[in-house]
C-alpha cells in the first residue's frame, strides 16, 4: 500500500480524531458545509495530511445531497494557510512527474467543485494557501490578513494556478508586481484590487462569512451550481459566445423544479421553499 492510500485509510478510520488537520461542520440542516483548517503548529501549511483531508472534505461536501454552499475557514487566528510544507520540496528535485502528482489533488477535486465555495481568510494567506483562496468563488478577509506569493524567494513560482487566477483578477502588471518580488499586501489592498469582496474585523470574520453563506444557501442548489458554471465559463469565452452560453443555461433551468418553485412563489406572494431543489 502506497503512502497516500495508507494515509487515506488512517484518516477514514479516525474522522473524529484530534490529530486531524481539517474538520467539517454542517450548519442549517446541512445546507452549509464548513471546512476548517486546524493545524496551528505549522500555520496550516499544505502538508500531505492536510491536502488529503481537504480533498476528502471537498469531495464529501460536493457529493452531499443537502449541502448547497461550501465554506473554508481557519480555526487558527494567525493564519488561513501559510503555503506549502517546504520540506516536501527537498524530495522532488527535477522529477516533474512527482511535482505534478503533488498538485493533482487540486486539479481533480478543488478546482472542479461544482458547488459555490466561499473562503474567509484571516492572518497569513501565502503561496499555495493563497492559491486555495483564489479558487473560491467569493473571498472575504479579516483586517489583519496578509497575502502574497513568496515562491520566488525559493527559486520557484506559484504552481497551483496562482499566476493564472491572480493575473485574471488584478491584471498582468499587478500580478507581476507581487509574483516577481514576493512582496506581501494587506487586506485593504486586496479589496482595492478586487481579490476580496469585503474586509471585516478579525473577531467578526467567521460570523460575517457564515451569514453570507446562509444567505446563499437559501436558494436552489442547482440554480447556484448553474450560476457558478456560467460565471466561471466567462473566463474562457468572448462576450458573444459567453452570452450564448449563459442563455443556454438560463433556458435549461426551466426544466428544473427550482424555477417552477421560484416563479410560483413570486406569483402567489409567498416565500419560496428551495429545500433539496
Amino acid at each position: 500500500m502506497d503512502r497516500v492510500a495508507s494515509l487515506n485509510q488512517q484518516i477514514t478510520q479516525n474522522l473524529c480524531n484530534d490529530s486531524r488537520k481539517v474538520t467539517i461542520e454542517y450548519l442549517d440542516n446541512k445546507t452549509v458545509g464548513v471546512i476548517y483548517f486546524n493545524s496551528p503548529k505549522d500555520l496550516n501549511c499544505l502538508s500531505l495530511q492536510l491536502e488529503t483531508e481537504l480533498s476528502q472534505s471537498i469531495t464529501e461536501l460536493n457529493n452531499s445531497q443537502d449541502v448547497k454552499v461550501i465554506v473554508i475557514l481557519s480555526k487558527f487566528p494567525k493564519a488561513f494557510c501559510a503555503g506549502a510544507d517546504i520540506t516536501r520540496f527537498t524530495k522532488l528535485s527535477v522529477q516533474t512527474e512527482m511535482i505534478s502528482n503533488t498538485f493533482q489533488v487540486y486539479d481533480n477535486v478543488l478546482f472542479k467543485t461544482t458547488k459555490p465555495i466561499i473562503a474567509g481568510v484571516n492572518g497569513f494567506c501565502l503561496g499555495g494557501g493563497f492559491e486555495i483562496a483564489l479558487s473560491a468563488d467569493v473571498i472575504f478577509c479579516s483586517d489583519d490578513a496578509k497575502f502574497g506569493f513568496p515562491e520566488i524567494k525559493l527559486g520557484l513560482i506559484p504552481g497551483i494556478g496562482g499566476t493564472q487566477r491572480f493575473s485574471k483578477i488584478v491584471g498582468k502588471v499587478r500580478a507581476n508586481q507581487y509574483i516577481l518580488s514576493g512582496q506581501f499586501f494587506d487586506a485593504q489592498k486586496a479589496k482595492d484590487m478586487n481579490v476580496v469582496a469585503d474586509v471585516y474585523p478579525k473577531e467578526k470574520l467567521h460570523e460575517e462569512v457564515l451569514k453570507y453563506a446562509r444567505e446563499v444557501a437559501q436558494w436552489s442548489m442547482y440554480t447556484l451550481m448553474t450560476a457558478k458554471k456560467s460565471v466561471n465559463k466567462s473566463e474562457d469565452l468572448g462576450i458573444t459566445e459567453g452570452i450564448s452560453y449563459e442563455r443556454t443555461l438560463f433556458s435549461s433551468l426551466f426544466n428544473l423544479p427550482g424555477s417552477k418553485e421560484g416563479v410560483d412563489a413570486f406569483i402567489n406572494k409567498r416565500k419560496p421553499n428551495f429545500n433539496k431543489i
